[in-house]
């Protein structure tokens, strides 16, 4: 049972996670595609990652200006991170066919080989806080596959 914190050594590095899955469907028909962002940067026990929230916001306008519908939160709580995931897959269940797109940047770690994303208000000082008090990151591939 390792615990590997992959934030503390790469705080410089900004761990960022896009997705992109891409529907054929005619172009006539196809419904407005939808984006998730989310840039975390004011941590409450980490260094700040203030470029999380200027990248964050060129990435939300960059997808609206495409057509993108989108749900963009910025320094989130594990509960504001469960929130803006929910209401993403909420617009991806109402609009099955769409694109989507998803772009997170901020800390993350790993426990067990099993990669969490952090909110801002993420204190791991023992190995199972990483489990408590992360955002596991399979539940947006999870919500993607759906």
């Amino acid at each position: 049972m390792g615990l590997r914190i992959d934030a503390l050594p790469l705080a410089r590095t900004v761990i960022s996670v896009a997705l992109m899955l891409v529907s054929f469907s005619p172009a006539l028909a196809q419904p407005a595609p939808i984006g998730l962002v989310i840039g975390n940067a004011h941590y409450a026990t980490y260094p700040a990652l203030s470029a999380c929230i200027e990248s964050s916001q060129d990435i939300a306008n960059s997808l609206r200006g495409l057509g993108y519908q989108v749900v963009e939160r910025q320094d989130l709580t594990s509960g504001g991170m469960a929130a803006a995931i929910g209401e993403f897959s909420r617009d991806m269940e109402a609009t099955p066919d769409a694109s989507v797109f998803v772009y997170i940047c901020g800390y993350a770690a790993g426990m067990n080989e099993r990669p969490f994303l952090l909110p801002v208000s993420a204190n791991i000082r023992r190995p199972s806080d990483v489990m408590t008090q992360g955002i596991l990151a399979k539940v947006l591939l999870d919500v993607l596959s759906r």
